[in-house]
């Protein structure tokens, strides 16, 4: 045949084939043919090597690569859907915060400003002492919308930062005084140390940089029953065009644990549930305030 004799020309062969055995069953074979030249006359040896069960198991494994392949591919598609999804979701659910909370912000501040000017015309401490409970709520409730509406912005990526000259000195001031109303109230005690190298003026956000240092100092003044709360600004490091600014609030406040500490920047979260039944707050202002940085 063929195979013959192309065997005993080229010298060696190893074919792949199937038999059958007297059984009437059929298998896998590897044949590998040798020609071999004895006393000038040409043989041809050959060795057969079943091979049913390797070219079976190498089917089933192809089989299974093939469906894991797919599975994969699959499961892939599934978990990008969902993901897209997932991200709509999220940005629906910060859009839809943002509005209502805007929404809802500018009647509050309609609220506050008609309750103070109530309180400058009543006279009368009973009703006058109601309407200042109502401000205070109002601006409580106030600050809750302010909180959800940052974070709100900040998540659906609408949060911008503005650059514009702020003089350090006058934020520092200008933010002592929007507490030291409430500081005078509980006997406590403001102060500020300023670092000679701080230059005068520097450009960045000022509204941004006064609502995180408010954050601080609103958090010293709500926890501390006694004592000073000292604000402190140095620079930590410049260059060319940059300053790397470090603004410190220090307080007596009530302490907080290591364990609380690992929490504080998680939202929605505070200390513990007394301190917030007894303090207030959302649990934002951390969170918001390290995002801006």
């Amino acid at each position: 045949s063929a195979g013959i004799r192309y065997t005993l020309e080229q010298g060696s062969r190893v074919v792949e084939t199937r038999h059958r055995r007297n059984d009437g069953s059929h298998r896998d074979v590897r044949v590998s043919n040798r020609a071999i030249q004895l006393e000038g006359r040409h043989y041809l040896s050959s060795i057969v090597t079943d091979i049913t069960e390797a070219n079976q198991a190498a089917r089933e494994l192809d089989l299974h690569r093939n469906h894991l392949e797919a599975l994969v591919g699959s499961r892939t598609a599934e978990l990008a859907q969902a993901k897209e999804a997932a991200e709509v979701a999220s940005r629906s659910k910060s859009a839809f915060l943002a509005n209502m909370s805007h929404e809802i912000r500018t009647p509050m501040n309609a609220i506050i400003g008609l309750t103070h000017l109530l309180e400058r015309e009543i006279t009368d401490p009973g009703p006058q002492a109601k309407i200042a409970k109502v401000n205070a709520a109002a601006k409580h409730l106030l600050g809750v919308i302010n909180d959800i509406l940052d974070r709100s912005k900040i998540e659906a990526g609408r949060m911008t930062l503005e650059r514009t000259a702020v003089s350090p000195v006058r934020l520092i001031a200008d933010t002592l005084d929007l507490v030291s109303e409430r500081a005078a109230v509980k006997g406590l005690t403001l102060s500020r140390t300023m670092d000679p190298a701080l230059p005068s003026q520097l450009w960045g956000d000022a509204l941004r940089l006064g609502q995180i240092l408010l954050n601080f100092l609103g958090n010293a003044v709500k926890f501390s029953e006694r004592g000073e709360i000292q604000v402190g600004a140095r620079v930590v490091d410049a260059d060319a065009d940059k300053l790397w600014l470090r603004l410190k609030v220090r307080d007596q406040g009530i302490g907080l644990t290591g364990q609380q500490r690992d929490r504080l920047f998680q939202p929605f979260t505070q200390a513990d549930e007394s301190t917030t039944r007894r303090y207030g707050g959302t649990g934002l202002g951390l969170v918001i305030c390290r995002r801006l940085v």
